[in-house]
């Protein structure tokens, strides 16, 4: 089977969203800033009013927990995108944002594009993640083919 298809910016941030999202370390990091910091904000502040009986300090903790929370969330929801344009503006991206032509066979996977040709034996692939707009194909823990389903149809998965 023969896949044709073109990476843009979004399918990048897609693999860098799945590798994220299927990180542990990843995964501790944003429970800790976006729920323990708020929440040790909120505590800090409580206890600091109890002992000084001064309740407008229990509002400003409120106040701290949520401007944390609303300032992490943004910062992993805005960093992706921010990630992907530093590299596009910092290295060549012509391997990645370009036509793809995929080979799919019984011995392996094969990636053509203008500048390269890559071919991997199945033995030799990672991990392939199936998401509901992309299917990513690892030949390193880190690295990966983007392949995005709008350019397949639905046909080829049903």
């Amino acid at each position: 089977m023969e896949i044709s298809y073109e990476n843009k910016d979004d399918d990048i941030i897609a693999l860098l969203h799945h590798q994220m999202d299927t990180n542990a370390d990843f995964k501790k990091r944003k429970l800790i800033s976006l729920v323990v910091s708020p929440l040790l904000i909120m505590s800090a502040f409580a206890i600091y009013s109890i002992v000084k009986q001064e309740t407008v300090t229990i509002a400003a903790g409120i106040i701290g927990a949520a401007v944390t929370f609303i300032w992490n969330w943004r910062a992993y929801r805005v960093n992706y995108r921010k990630l992907v344009k530093n590299v596009k503006h910092n290295r060549s991206q012509k391997e990645v944002l370009c036509q793809h032509i995929v080979t799919i066979t019984p011995e392996g996977f094969t990636e053509k594009t203008a500048e390269s040709q890559n071919f991997q034996t199945w033995k030799a692939v990672v991990d392939v993640a199936f998401t509901p707009d992309h299917i990513f194909v690892y030949n390193t823990s880190v690295t990966a083919h983007v392949i995005p389903r709008r350019e397949l149809g639905d046909a080829l998965f049903r």
